[in-house]
């Protein structure tokens, strides 16, 4: 079973991403605790990666859920629900700092390449928003 979702690859043993790092299948359901809410650890992980972007976050957002239901079977007994809502909401505002960023960087240093990520979640200077649910 190989399912495609850009350069997310569900297979049998989790997701493949470019051909060269690996999610285990055993490790889909870890999460961090973040400002008091529990979030999915690889969707944050992953949004720190320069080659995720506001373009490809939905195939890993996608892979990521269906390889969850797929080996939904290896979910360790003690393992945390993390809220979905939360962790799509601050990996879309860690995006959009990101993009913020490179606009910025881009206006300041006109003819050169960047192609440092040096976002964190964990900087100071990321304004977290919690999502209001209705």
């Amino acid at each position: 079973m190989n399912i495609k979702f850009g350069n997310f690859v569900v297979d049998k043993d989790g997701i493949l991403v470019n051909g060269n790092y690996r999610m285990d299948a055993s490790r889909l359901w870890e999460t961090r605790e973040f400002k008091g809410v529990l979030l999915w650890d690889w969707l944050i992980h992953l949004t720190e990666k320069t080659w995720v972007t506001s373009e490809t976050v939905g195939n890993l957002n996608t892979a990521f859920f269906l390889a969850q239901d797929l080996f939904k079977n290896q979910k360790p007994v003690h393992a945390s629900e993390a809220s979905i809502a939360q962790t799509l909401y601050v990996q879309k505002q860690m995006l959009e700092n990101d993009e913020e960023q490179e606009r910025k960087r881009a206006s300041k240093n006109k003819g050169k390449e960047t192609i440092l990520k040096d976002f964190d979640i964990n900087d100071d200077d990321f304004e977290y928003k919690e999502i209001e649910l209705l």
